[in-house]
């Protein structure tokens, strides 16, 4: 990764020019985190999370998957909203 570049994006930033798709994707993320940290209920019996547990093995190792991946898409929106990477 390019710092001087991600430097320079902070620098130059302003809302016009913000990509709203990487805070989109960061918000899902956010989303995603929390209800697999809290497990909420809800979000643990959907059958593609269901699905996710019986290849595991067991609903904790499923929990630390969706944290990772909500942590990913945070990063990625971050990245994106700044437009350090492409999204589309």
């Amino acid at each position: 990764m390019n710092f001087m570049r991600l430097e320079n994006n902070f620098k130059n930033f302003n809302f016009e020019t913000m990509d709203y798709k990487g805070l989109i994707f960061s918000l899902i993320g956010v989303f995603t985190l929390v209800c697999a940290y809290y497990e909420y209920e809800w979000f643990m019996n959907n059958r593609k999370v269901r699905f996710l547990s019986k290849i595991l093995g067991r609903r904790s190792r499923a929990r630390v998957f969706y944290i990772g991946l909500g942590i990913l898409m945070i990063t990625l929106g971050i990245l994106g909203t700044f437009k350090v990477i492409n999204l589309d």
